[in-house]
């Protein structure tokens, strides 16, 4: 896949091909997007396309520093986090290290909920003694029976929102202090979330891009996150 970047006709060539207009984008993969499915996404978006998680917003969520900052400021609670800039190798390249309080916790169950268009549509909670990894898949998850007005949910939704994420998986661990946000990611399971709660989070997200595109039956592109 390459890009041509022009301000009159930005295109996409996939094969040597041009590719044709989609009205929607949708990114799926992996927990964290690269660069250059940021990229890709905000090329789409240069031809008019709408994306339900822009590049920007697939940036801001795929940096977990960046993260927190956002919905600290936004006054979402999220881990205490020590941060620490280091220089690695040869080269010097720059990077970071987090530290957080998640692990002191306690041994909490993790909840994790599927937001579209900032409104929870699906949860699903893996018990304290599972939770050895916050890994997508896995049998150990079932079904969450919260009421739509529980804090978690609420906290889901706010950390959504304030990501300008219309699609993501929010991951909520209950304190003692009350719920914190562990872990937001662009990219939800879709078939997990709907086969372990039966929730039609497909028919959902459809329904939000028809919404935002004014468009009946868009033509959706689904780009892959690296």
């Amino acid at each position: 896949m390459s890009l041509l970047i022009d301000s009159i006709q930005p295109a996409i060539f996939v094969d040597g091909r041009a590719l044709e207009p989609v009205d929607a984008v949708i990114v799926r993969g992996g927990k964290i997007s690269s660069t250059f499915s940021a990229a890709i996404v905000r090329q789409l978006e240069m031809t008019g396309a709408r994306a339900l998680n822009s590049a920007d917003a697939l940036l801001r969520a795929g940096d977990p520093l960046s993260m927190r900052q956002i919905l600290a400021r936004s006054g979402i609670r999220v881990p205490e986090t020590a941060v620490s800039h280091v220089s690695k190798g040869s080269n010097r390249s720059e990077g970071h290290i987090l530290a957080d309080d998640l692990d002191a916790t306690g041994r909490s169950a993790l909840l994790r909920f599927a937001t579209v268009g900032g409104r929870a549509v699906a949860a699903m909670a893996r018990d304290a003694h599972t939770r050895s990894s916050l890994e997508t898949e896995g049998e150990n998850w079932h079904k969450h029976q919260g009421s739509a007005t529980e804090p978690a949910r609420r906290l889901a939704e706010d950390a959504a929102r304030a990501l300008h994420l219309g699609l993501a998986s929010v991951d909520v661990v209950e304190t003692r202090q009350g719920p914190i946000i562990a872990s937001v990611t662009a990219t939800a399971p879709i078939s997990l979330f709907e086969r372990i709660t039966a929730a039609a989070v497909s028919e959902a997200v459809v329904v939000e891009i028809e919404q935002q595109t004014r468009i009946p039956a868009p033509r959706i592109a689904v780009a892959q996150a690296d």
